[in-house]
């Protein structure tokens, strides 16, 4: 993740995209993938682009 934070996030180091890291914890893979996928589908469907 970039260093900079804007108004609306976290940018990468130039400064000039924004992004997103999802991170999650579970007892297992699968139901961390499972969380990780919920988050990144609630993304998109705001109209962001994984």
């Amino acid at each position: 993740m970039g260093k900079y934070f804007g108004t609306d996030g976290f940018r990468d180091e130039a400064g000039t995209e924004l992004v997103v890291r999802v991170i999650a914890e579970a007892p297992d893979h699968d139901t961390c993938q499972k969380y990780v996928d919920e988050v990144v589908n609630v993304i998109c469907e705001k109209g962001y682009k994984a």
